[in-house]
């Protein structure tokens, strides 16, 4: 097997804290998918494990794991933290490396794995968010932290026009989650048939889409799947996409000051002029040092964001 692929096949459900879903899922799709996202997972008591403090043994806890899949989760610290989300890689992606950035993020409701291919570092998102689309502010919050996505998809909870027909307007909520894909370079995917993706099993409750597949642009043309008839005990559909992650198919942006350009120059001025203006003064306590750095991280964010240009990097770049 070669280190590089050109496509990731990617399974995406809620499997609602279903054990038994879970443990079919990794055996009946391990030769079709490469990569299964699960939100709501089943976090249980599995047995007893030999101890040397316990005369009963410890408790294991956890959910399903197979021989063909690797089990990337956030474990828990303690039982009100369990995982909400976690991600199963099969094996043949084993030599792309991936692995959870919980240095960037570390969070219950949000997975951000990263891979290498042929040299690149990308990156994939598995969200869960509640009804109090606690991921999606959370990410809202920290977006200038997140480095560039091919997918970020999972079950957000939001329903909006823009992708659920039996809504007829737009929400607050619908829009915080756009304005955050679009702060990540990301476009809705749009399903290859239209249908729902939760199925309520309360009288009087509509089917609804809240499951979801962002892509990066440069995979805005890709439809995902949504098949309800292998939903089994879950109240949520799967979602199936083929990702491509070719070098030709990944367009990386970033925003960038092009050296001894007049927006560098530009940039340089107001950093200068703003620094001028800044109280110096009260450096003689804690309090007083914290708000002058505040002030100057402020300063040069609100100048780079005024200056810097979006650039786009391809395999035809050069490398510096």
């Amino acid at each position: 097997m070669s280190g590089t692929t050109d496509m990731i096949r990617i399974y995406s459900q809620n499997v609602w804290k279903n054990y038994v879903l879970l443990d079919s899922l990794l055996e009946s799709q391990k030769d079709l998918y490469d990569i299964l996202f699960i939100q709501e997972p089943p976090w249980n008591f599995i047995c007893f494990a030999p101890s040397t403090t316990a005369s009963g043994g410890d408790e294991v806890v956890g959910a399903p794991i197979h021989p063909d899949w690797t089990q990337v989760v956030r474990f828990p610290q303690n039982s009100e933290q369990t995982p909400r989300v976690m991600c199963f890689i099969h094996s043949r992606l084993s030599r792309l490396c991936f692995a959870l950035r919980r240095d960037i993020v570390d969070h219950r409701d949000i997975q951000l794995l990263f891979f290498f291919n042929r040299g690149r570092c990308q990156f994939l998102m598995n969200v869960y968010s509640d009804d109090l689309h606690t991921a999606v502010d959370f990410l809202s919050n920290t977006a200038p932290n997140i480095p560039h996505l091919l997918y970020m998809g999972g079950d957000f909870n939001v329903r909006d026009a823009e992708w659920d027909p039996s809504v007829s307007s737009h929400l607050a909520a619908g829009q915080a989650l756009m304005d955050l894909a679009e702060s990540y370079s990301l476009v809705h995917s749009i399903p290859a048939l239209s249908v729902p993706t939760h199925y309520s099993d309360i009288s009087g409750h509509a089917n609804s889409v809240i499951d979801l597949i962002l892509l990066g642009m440069s995979c805005a043309q890709v439809t995902h799947r949504i098949e309800p008839d292998l939903r089994r005990p879950s109240d949520h559909a799967p979602l199936l996409v083929d990702l491509p992650i070719a070098p030709e198919n990944i367009c990386v942006r970033r925003m960038v000051l092009k050296c001894d350009s007049e927006e560098e120059a530009a940039f340089l001025l107001s950093v200068s002029e703003g620094l001028s203006q800044l109280n110096f003064s009260s450096l003689d306590s804690t309090a007083g040092l914290n708000l002058l750095s505040e002030a100057i991280s402020g300063l040069l964010a609100d100048c780079w964001a005024t200056y810097a240009k979006k650039n786009t990097i391809t395999t035809w770049s050069k490398e510096w």
